[in-house]
């Protein structure tokens, strides 16, 4: 029932036009939406590579903080040990007077000495006559007489 045109009907060709119109309108915006929907795996492919790589670098940043906190306390150990090492350097050796002259134990004499088999400290020995005997008299590098 095709009608004529200037009456205010639409004929079979302008509907086909129309439709024709469109469908092609629908193919662009199909075509359209398939590069929308690639680009946007895209994007979510980026995302969860960078996801994965976040995670890789939080894991090797945690791995880091764990050997820090070693390297600190490993720092702190020897810094004690140091600072142990130092109070044992900074005491004075002992100085006591025998037969008329004043001796002292050289400044890297231990604090305790072994004479005979039996251990002793630097003030033990300096009270003690018989064991002065057998060090100033046996020469001992421990025992230095002090210049007066």
């Amino acid at each position: 029932m095709a009608k004529k045109k200037g009456t205010g009907s639409v004929t079979d060709v302008d509907l086909t036009k129309k439709l024709a119109e469109i469908e092609a309108k629908e193919a662009a915006l199909n075509e359209r939406e398939e590069g929308l929907n690639s680009r946007e795996e895209a994007v979510h492919e980026k995302e969860s590579a960078l996801n994965e790589r976040e995670e890789d670098l939080n894991t090797k940043e945690s791995n880091i903080s764990e050997r820090e906190k070693l390297i600190q306390q490993r720092e702190e150990a020897l810094e004690n040990k140091q600072s142990k090492s130092t109070k044992k350097k900074e005491q004075k050796p002992v100085s006591f007077d025998f037969r008329g002259e004043t001796y002292r134990f050289v400044d890297n004499a231990p604090e305790k000495i072994r004479v005979e088999g039996t251990v002793y400290s630097q003030k033990d020995i300096s009270k003690d006559e018989e064991l002065l005997v057998i060090l100033i008299g046996g020469g001992s590098g421990l025992i230095k007489k002090v210049k007066k």
